[in-house]
């Protein structure tokens, strides 16, 4: 199934690609592309240079052809003014003889006026006038020439241009001035038919800082091009001097020359009209000329480059068509259909191969490699696969298969409702046999250890084993939650003959723990932890023991998992305290010591009782934490109590695993050393149970503590079944009565007389006995009788916090007797 939607991934993909001729494609179009734009810019650039430098160097020559005309008509009327100076010289009625042959001499010359002006006596006089003398600035001009008698030319413009030429010259030693004007008109005709260019007038007046323009046409043609002109003129930012124009079908080249930029600002001639010449140039056919230019190099460029595409797409798509094959080839390959793969494969071999048809070759010589592979693979697969599901030892399922049957199971029972169980089996011995018989002989035992599991079980049940010697049974198909207990019973059965390694006969020993239900919602990790409960619950109760699970076990769980977890955050939070239980004298009622103890009062979960707490911190290293809280608390607070009684002593209770802490006995003598406080009234209490369960190391523990300076009490004495010939061989100082002793004893002589009896024993070898958990005066006065010498219990004192204990060492000191003895002396 996975393959199968990996194939159809693969397929999808396939068909939402861009295929590798496509890409190529589309790459060498848009390369040519390119390529055929970049020079397409670059001609259009060019040609687009070339016009404007074509119409910058028309312009150019039209200007200097103007230029040209303009000279040549002053130089005409320079030629007349020599002419007119030297017929003024031969000709004594000279002014006579130019009044009668005006109209004649103007129409042959074009002229507008003529005017002769002398120099005598300091003064400037008119002695002749002829034609127009309504020009403005004549005098000035007149007078520039007497003043650097030096001829002078000037095109001056009103209503119409003009052109001005004066010229100074003696005849019989007298200065005179001629002035010539003649109209531009004969001019500007004269460049219109040199040129074949159609020419305006433009007159530009300035009247309170406001330009105002008016074309003066020469002739009828493009007066709408002209008109045209001075409206773009008007629109534009900035006055157009030079520019072009697209009108009815025509385009057009314009430009304007300043007609008045002679020597006027010399003269101080100053005008407020500027007269311009505009000078149109038609460049329709040229523009024609350059759009067939274009149209041309266009047709050219798209035919290279439909050309070169055509060829080079032929010369590629023949490899990319094999490389097409390839690309169905690998995915092939990659979803393991090795057949279709070779299908693929050309025929023959080339006699001349390229890069492709090597790749070809190569890959098929792959495909044959990787079919072998394969085949390889599948096989070595289905072992590994055995491997991750099978214990290699026993051939026994492993936790995969655990996982995997249980999996399965939670999904049959979506849709069938059933009873189950899962068994867990743990081996209380097997580390025996292994360090005693050897691995060897262990390995051996768990095989016939499955071999019995797998025949005690029905066959659709399943044995696994999870490691080491746990093992696990699933049991599917219960009639109801109860039938679990059958399936134990043969399995304890199966189990409880010996079995023989090595011609060894071994008993085997193990504890089992069941979870039954008929729930689909739990996890594999909720299971094993349910049944896994249940198994230590079990060992706890002995061994070859089992135990079903029960919802209580799983509060105590929650119950433990709290206190460990609580547990690291409290002692940095003080959450612990201590509680001290004064110790009497037996007979005088005297006080002799404290007992120390612990209290845990947590800020959300309320006070947690020793009785709780303690059992689960001593499965850990936390115990020896907490004793150190404990021993250097005490050993403070002692040190406070012995300012009111310097002879009391201060019990402390020792965990059995702190006997394996190698740095307690030097952390005990700093703190009494810090403190103040003798060893010898500090007691240290272990129970009688750890010590008979540690009694080798207890031993020497003891005995060197006790060379220290401290003192040693066995505590819980009776419980812990020690013999007498185990107490002569340790060190004490006291043994501390169990409490069932003295509640006992009230509803039993038999009871009576063994107490009496310890007491005997313990008071032969020279220690101390206290009495706890006395509460009753019967209790306190038979113990008097049988000389017991220290008790202590709710009938003396209940344990008390510092702050308490305080105030009655005070009264304590002063009155010599304890306040609460005090009271119930008093009382009776």
């Amino acid at each position: 199934m996975r393959q199968t939607a990996e194939q159809q991934v693969n397929k999808n993909k396939q068909s939402k690609r861009f295929s590798l001729k496509t890409k190529s494609a589309i790459v060498i179009l848009l390369l040519l592309s390119s390529i055929s734009l970049i020079q397409v810019w670059f001609v259009h650039q060019y040609q687009r240079q070339q016009f404007d430098v074509y119409l910058q160097t028309k312009r150019i020559d039209y200007d200097e052809a103007l230029n040209r005309h303009v000279i040549s008509s002053f130089y005409e009327l320079s030629s007349l003014s020599d002419y007119l100076s030297a017929l003024q010289r031969n000709e004594p009625a000279f002014d006579e003889w130019m009044r009668q042959n005006w109209v004649d001499t103007r129409a042959a010359w074009n002229l507008t006026g003529y005017f002769l002006y002398s120099y005598g006596e300091n003064e400037k006089r008119r002695d002749l006038e002829l034609g127009n003398s309504t020009l403005e600035h004549l005098q000035a001009l007149i007078d520039k020439t007497f003043e650097l008698k030096e001829s002078q030319r000037l095109i001056h413009c009103s209503k119409q241009c003009y052109l001005l030429l004066t010229k100074p010259y003696l005849v019989n030693n007298n200065l005179y001035v001629s002035l010539l004007i003649k109209s531009t008109t004969e001019l500007l005709d004269s460049f219109k038919q040199s040129t074949q260019l159609n020419n305006a007038l433009l007159f530009r007046k300035t009247i309170n800082g406001q330009a105002l323009e008016q074309v003066q046409l020469l002739s009828e043609k493009e007066q709408d091009v002209f008109q045209q002109i001075i409206k773009l003129r008007s629109t534009s930012l900035k006055a157009l001097n030079v520019g072009q124009l697209k009108m009815n079908g025509q385009e057009y080249y314009f430009w304007l020359n300043r007609l008045d930029n002679s020597n006027q600002e010399q003269m101080n001639v100053q005008t407020n009209i500027e007269p311009w010449l505009i000078t149109i140039f038609d460049t329709t056919e040229l523009a024609e000329l350059n759009s067939n230019f274009w149209n041309q190099v266009l047709f050219i460029l798209l035919s290279v480059l439909f050309l070169f595409s055509g060829i080079f797409i032929w010369l590629v798509m023949k490899p990319i068509r094999k490389i097409e094959r390839l690309s169905r080839i690998y995915p092939a390959l990659a979803n393991r259909e090795f057949k279709i793969a070779k299908n693929e494969l050309p025929l023959s071999k080339k006699r001349y191969p390229d890069e492709v048809d090597i790749l070809f070759e190569k890959t098929g010589n792959m495909i044959d490699s990787l079919i072998e592979l394969d085949s390889s693979i599948i096989r070595k697969e289905s072992e590994l696969e055995y491997l991750a599901s099978h214990d290699e030892l026993t051939g026994l399922g492993n936790r995969n298969m655990l996982r995997y049957a249980v999996e399965r199971l939670m999904k049959e029972l979506e849709i069938s409702s059933r009873h189950w169980a899962l068994i867990y089996i743990d081996l209380d011995n097997f580390k025996q046999v292994n360090d005693s018989l050897g691995h060897e002989s262990g390995d051996a035992l768990l095989c016939q250890v499955a071999k019995r599991l797998k025949q005690s079980v029905r066959n659709h049940d399943q044995v696994m084993r999870l490691g080491g010697d746990e093992f696990t049974i699933v049991v599917d198909y219960l009639n109801s939650r109860n039938e679990v207990t059958i399936i134990l019973e043969k399995v304890f059965e199966a189990l409880s003959n010996p079995i023989t390694v090595k011609g060894v006969k071994i008993n085997v020993e193990f504890s089992a723990g069941a979870y039954a239900s008929n729930d689909n919602h739990l996890t594999l990790e909720d299971i094993i932890k349910r049944s896994d409960l249940a198994m230590y619950q079990a060992k706890a109760s002995g061994k070859n023991q089992y135990q079903i699970f029960e919802d209580s076990m799983l509060l105590s769980a929650e119950r433990t998992f709290l206190i460990i977890n609580e547990f690291d955050r409290s002692i940095d939070k003080d959450h612990f305290s201590l509680v001290y239980q004064p110790q009497f004298n037996a007979s005088s009622l005297e006080l002799v010591g404290f007992e120390a103890l612990v209290r845990w009062q947590h800020a959300k979960h309320g006070a947690i009782g020793p009785y709780e707490f303690i059992p689960i911190l001593e499965e850990s290293e936390r115990i020896s934490l907490l004793g150190r809280f404990v021993a250097k608390t005490a050993i403070r607070d002692h040190a406070i109590f012995l300012q009111y009684s310097d002879n009391i002593q201060m019990a402390i209770n020792l965990s059995p695993r702190q006997l394996y802490d190698e740095k307690l006995a030097s952390f005990l003598l700093e703190n009494c050393h810090k403190q103040g406080v003798s060893t010898g009234l500090i007691e240290l209490e272990l129970t009688e149970h750890s010590i008979v369960k540690n009694f080798s190391h207890a031993k020497q523990w003891m005995e060197h503590i006790i060379k220290l300076g401290f003192k040693m009490a066995i505590d819980d004495f009776g419980t812990g079944y020690s013999s007498l010939s185990s107490l002569n061989q340790l060190f004490f100082n006291s043994v501390k009565l169990d409490r069932s002793f003295i509640s006992g004893m009230e509803n039993s002589i038999r009871d009576k007389e063994l107490l009496a009896s310890v007491i005997n024993l313990v008071s032969r070898i020279n220690s101390k006995i206290i009495a706890e958990g006395v509460e009753l005066e019967s209790q306190h006065k038979y113990l008097k009788d049988i000389h017991c010498h220290w008790v202590q219990g709710y009938l003396f004192a209940k344990p008390m916090p510092i702050e308490d204990i305080i105030p009655m060492l005070e009264i304590y000191k002063n009155s010599g007797a304890w306040p609460t003895i005090a009271q119930k002396i008093t009382k009776q």
